[in-house]
């Protein structure tokens, strides 16, 4: 098993994001916990 390998080259960085949290098996709890990261840190960058 290839861990940390693309499967499809042409995936974008939010699908290939969506498929590796498939693969980790995450809580709903934890999805949610690591989208309102990246929305947070999605923030931060665009005030820059």
């Amino acid at each position: 098993m290839a861990i940390g390998k693309r499967q499809n080259q042409k995936e974008s960085p939010e699908e290939e994001l969506h498929r590796l949290l498939d693969e980790l098996e995450l809580t709903q709890e934890q999805r949610e916990f690591i989208e309102s990261m990246r929305q947070e840190d999605g923030d931060n960058t665009n005030r820059e």
